[in-house]
C-alpha cells in the first residue's frame, strides 16, 4: 500500500516519507519518477483499475492514467444528495427555491471560448426542469460576495444522475470566470424559482414559433427544440433566428442541424454571423451577415398573429433592441417587435 501511496505521491510531485504512523505530511520536491515508482505487477494493476493500457506510448502517458486512479481513490467526488422534501419547490425541478449543492463532475472544452461544465445528481434521478425554464447559478466574485446567474441546461430531462451546462467564459464575466477556474469534485449551489418558468411547452394556442436569440441564448431555445422535434405528434413550425460573431462562435450546430433533419421540414435554423452590422463577406460563408435586425426578423421569422410566439434570448442589449428588458414582461414601445406588430401574448422573454 506504501508503495501505490508513494506512486501517487510521486506523480503529483512531492513526497511521503515513513514516520511511526508509517506517513508523514507531504513535503515538496521536483518530480520524479525514480526509486519511488512501485515493481511492474503494481504499476499494471494501477493501470487496469484507472481504465489505463500497460503498452501506453510514453511514461507521461502512465503517469496520467495512475495519477487519476490515485486521485479518484484518495480524493473522490462527493455525491450529489437530494434536497429536504420540506423546502419550497417552484416545479417538478430537482432543485429548491434555496440554494442547493451538487459536484462538479465534469469539464470539457466547446469551442475557444466555451466549456461544457456537468453537474451530479443522485443516481437514477433526472433534473425534471420544465421546457422552457432555466436554474439560477451561485458564483462568487474576487471578493467573494455572492454573484447569480441565469443557466439553461443544455442536457434533456431523460438524462438520468447529471446535467449539463453550456458556458461561454466571458474575460469580465464574473460567475463564468468563477466556474471556470472550479476544480472537478467542487460543490456549486443551484436553485429554481418561479420567475424563471418561462413560455411553456407546449405552447397552447400557438401553431408558430419564431426562436430569435445570439451566443449562448441558443440554450433556451435548444432546450424547446429538443422537446418539439422528439414529442410525437408534435406539429409546432419554427423559425430560429440565431446571431453569432463569427462561423467558429456558433453553438450547438450538430444538433441544430439535427434538429432540422429530424423535424421533416417543421424547424429552420438561419444563422446570422458578424461583428458588426454591415459585415463584409466571409470566405465560405453563405449564410445571412450583420446582426440579428429589424429587416431580418422581418424576412425570416413568423409574422404577427394571434397563433405565433416570439422566444428571445441574449445578451441586454439584444433583449433591449428587439422586444425591451428580460425583467418586463411587456413589449418595449419602439423596439423591433413592436414596429412590427407584435404585441406582448405573442413574445416570450425567456
Amino acid at each position: 500500500m506504501l508503495a501505490a501511496v508513494s506512486l501517487f505521491a510521486t506523480v503529483q510531485g512531492f513526497a511521503l516519507t515513513p514516520n511511526a504512523a508509517g506517513i508523514s505530511q507531504r513535503s515538496s520536491l521536483s518530480f520524479s519518477a525514480g526509486p519511488m515508482l512501485p515493481d511492474v505487477p503494481v504499476m499494471k494493476r494501477a493501470m487496469s483499475l484507472s481504465g489505463g493500457s500497460t503498452t501506453m506510448a510514453t511514461k507521461g502517458g502512465k503517469r496520467q492514467a495512475v495519477k487519476g486512479f490515485f486521485k479518484n481513490l484518495f480524493f473522490p467526488i462527493p455525491k450529489a444528495t437530494a434536497p429536504d422534501a420540506a423546502l419550497e419547490f417552484a416545479s417538478t425541478c430537482f432543485f429548491p427555491t434555496d440554494f442547493h449543492n451538487v459536484p462538479l463532475i465534469a469539464v470539457k472544452d466547446y469551442n475557444y471560448d466555451t466549456k461544457v461544465f456537468t453537474f451530479g445528481l443522485p443516481e437514477g434521478v433526472s433534473l425534471d426542469l420544465p421546457v422552457c425554464a432555466c436554474l439560477l447559478v451561485q458564483g462568487f466574485d474576487e471578493s467573494g460576495e455572492p454573484a447569480i446567474r441565469p443557466y439553461t441546461p443544455t442536457s434533456s430531462n431523460t438524462q438520468k444522475g447529471s446535467f449539463e451546462l453550456m458556458v461561454k467564459i466571458y474575460e469580465k464575466g464574473v460567475v463564468s470566470q468563477w466556474l471556470n477556474n472550479l476544480k472537478v469534485g467542487t460543490l456549486v449551489g443551484f436553485k429554481h424559482i418561479k420567475f424563471n418558468i418561462k413560455a411553456q411547452y407546449p405552447f397552447a394556442g400557438k401553431t408558430k414559433i419564431n426562436m430569435i436569440c445570439g451566443g449562448t441564448g441558443i440554450t433556451p431555445m435548444y432546450q424547446a427544440l429538443h422537446k418539439i422535434v422528439n414529442t410525437a405528434g408534435d406539429n409546432l413550425n419554427v423559425t430560429l433566428l440565431c446571431g453569432n460573431r463569427s462561423p467558429s462562435d456558433i453553438l450547438l450546430r450538430k444538433e441544430l442541424d439535427a434538429a432540422v433533419e429530424k423535424s421533416g421540414g417543421r424547424v429552420k435554423v438561419v444563422h446570422v454571423v458578424g461583428d458588426k452590422p454591415d459585415m463584409p463577406a466571409i470566405p465560405g460563408w453563405t449564410g445571412e451577415l450583420g446582426w440579428v435586425d429589424e429587416d431580418k426578423v422581418k424576412t425570416h421569422c413568423f409574422a404577427p398573429a394571434p397563433d405565433v410566439l416570439t422566444l428571445v434570448c441574449g445578451v441586454p442589449g439584444l433583449y433591449d433592441v428587439m422586444c425591451g428588458p428580460r425583467t418586463e414582461p411587456e413589449v418595449k414601445a419602439g423596439s423591433v417587435l413592436d414596429k412590427l406588430g407584435y404585441t406582448m401574448d405573442m413574445v416570450g422573454k425567456m
